[in-house]
């Protein structure tokens, strides 16, 4: 049997491949690993044994009929499409959040000791002075031009 290396390399390899007893082997162990993981997760969620293991078989089935190119490439699309709604609806609940409030650290939650929640008290007001001074500044400047 040639090297799998050569037959790879040709322009029919990857049919070769498949089709020979090594790649029929990788076929079935993929195609086992994708029963197990079903099977799991489908126990995972709260389905019953058999519900499960039908799942999982199913899941074997479309693996091994479809082609591993072909299944794994829609596994990795559909995963995409829900990863891309999740992003967007975080986005959208976030912005909504901080539409509804325009203080600073609204949404945060401080587990502090009493004198860390002082310092960062007079830090936040430190800020604010600091704030203030620069507006009434710009507004000094101003009103001089004028």
């Amino acid at each position: 049997m040639p090297a799998l290396g050569s037959i790879l390399r040709s322009a029919s390899g990857f049919n070769k491949f498949k089709n020979s007893n090594k790649g029929r082997m990788v076929s079935i162990g993929l195609s086992g690993l994708g029963f197990v993981h079903e099977y799991n997760e489908n126990r995972a969620e709260g389905d019953g044994v058999a519900k499960s293991a039908v799942k999982g078989a199913g899941n074997a089935f479309i693996m091994d009929a479809v082609g591993m190119p072909v299944y794994f490439g829609a596994m990795a699309l559909g995963g995409a499409v829900k990863g891309g709604g999740a992003i967007a609806s975080s986005v959208a609940r976030t912005s909504r959040e901080m539409a509804r409030s325009n203080q600073a650290f609204a949404t945060s939650t401080f587990v502090d000791t009493q004198q860390a929640y002082t310092m960062r008290q007079a830090g936040m007001q430190q800020v604010q002075s600091s704030e203030m001074n620069t507006k009434r500044a710009l507004l000094g400047n101003e009103a001089r031009y004028m």
